[in-house]
């Protein structure tokens, strides 16, 4: 992609929160993650993606547990993703994973503040 092109695009997502383009097929979006949802933003960028914490670490806490098998090699990973890995073994008990809890722990190690 031309770099002109690419200042438009950036241009339009800053704009908007997305540009979304015909040739070739593309789609960029400004993603935003926060422990709540922005009424400015969707305001300002409708186009943007919102995502909460929770949203993320339930998909994150489920993934690991619904793939623990293939899961199990994390040396590699960096520190969070090391903690998440271990909070869901932590906080699953006999073959059942305690989602709420797992939220509640990663939230306090992440420093995420409820309201």
């Amino acid at each position: 992609m031309p770099l002109d092109e690419i200042r438009n695009v950036a241009a339009e997502v800053y704009k908007t929160g997305e540009f979304i383009g015909d040739a070739p097929p593309i789609r960029v979006r400004l993603i935003a993650l926060g422990r709540d949802l922005n009424s400015d933003l969707e305001a300002s960028h409708p186009g943007a993606a919102q995502v909460t914490w929770e949203q993320a670490l339930t998909f994150i806490g489920n993934r690991f547990y619904e793939f623990r098998t293939h899961k199990r090699d994390v040396n590699q990973w960096d520190e969070p993703g090391k903690l998440l890995h271990s909070l869901t073994d932590t906080h699953t008990s006999h073959g059942e994973f305690d989602l709420d809890q797992f939220l509640t722990s990663a939230t306090a190690h992440m420093g995420i503040r409820e309201e």
